[in-house]
């Protein structure tokens, strides 16, 4: 197996986790799978549904500045940026995120600031 393939075999049973309901299993399963993979141009549809179920998982866990870092990580992939239809739909969540994190705490705000800047 190559390693597009063995990334997309994790990225589904994270998935089949997600939609069982066992999240544990699901954020154990997707460290499996390193981040630095994605800088890569050709696997940007993998980021792509890395990061979707990321953002569920930190939703799941009310981990909302990390639900704030993985949209930031989407909103800097290419074919996002190149899109404008895809970039309005991440844009509008992050600025959500924003006015919801600024009011929890010092440390919420500076952290979403250096996210979202």
């Amino acid at each position: 197996m190559d390693r597009r393939e063995k990334t997309e075999f994790i990225l589904e049973q994270v998935e089949f986790c997600i939609e069982r309901g066992d999240f544990t299993q699901a954020g154990i399963l997707s460290r499996k799978i390193s981040t630095k993979y994605f800088a890569q141009k050709e696997v940007s549809d993998l980021k792509l549904k890395f990061y979707d179920q990321q953002i569920q998982l930190a939703k799941q866990e009310d981990k909302y500045l990390d639900v704030c870092k993985h949209y930031k990580a989407v909103y800097d992939t290419p074919s996002v940026v190149e899109d404008p239809d895809k970039l309005k739909r991440v844009r509008a969540p992050i600025q959500f995120m924003r006015k919801i994190l600024i009011p929890k705490g010092d440390r919420y705000s500076r952290g979403s600031y250096i996210i979202l800047s």
